[in-house]
């Protein structure tokens, strides 16, 4: 993953897009936050779930207009991969999104990888969360 590193409120959050793909550097437990602003976008996040999977993503939030389509399919698949430890949510909000993966996933999740990169309303929601209650 080419990625930039956002710190927000002291926390660390890996910055890039999907076509950097899943890094292979890196290891879990993780968070991550996925782009659904589209057909195309959902179909490569589906493909990239089994290798986040593999390196121990405990949460996955989708962000964007198809966020719940996106959340549906991605519970299915970890259904079929018998990951009952995963937890996956969907916010049609950019704000919303950042802070609950700032806040939230970052509990039990100390590495958060965005995948955002591409849309700058989140990149612009995420650098504005703050990370203390």
């Amino acid at each position: 993953m080419t990625c930039t590193t956002l710190f927000v409120g002291g926390t660390c959050i890996y910055l890039g897009t999907l076509g950097d793909g899943v890094p292979e550097d890196i290891d879990g437990p993780l968070a991550a936050l996925v782009p659904a602003f589209g057909d195309e976008e959902c179909e490569v996040v589906l493909a990239m779930i089994p290798a986040l999977l593999a390196r121990n993503c405990t949460h996955i939030a989708c962000v964007g207009v198809f966020a719940e389509k996106l959340h549906d399919q991605i519970d299915g698949l970890v259904e079929e991969l018998r990951r009952s430890d995963v937890i996956t949510t969907f916010h049609d909000d950019a704000r919303e999104a950042s802070e609950y993966f700032v806040f939230v996933a970052r509990a039990s999740a100390p590495t958060l990888l965005a995948f955002v990169g591409d849309h700058p309303d989140v990149v612009d929601a995420l650098s504005r969360a703050d990370s203390s209650p």
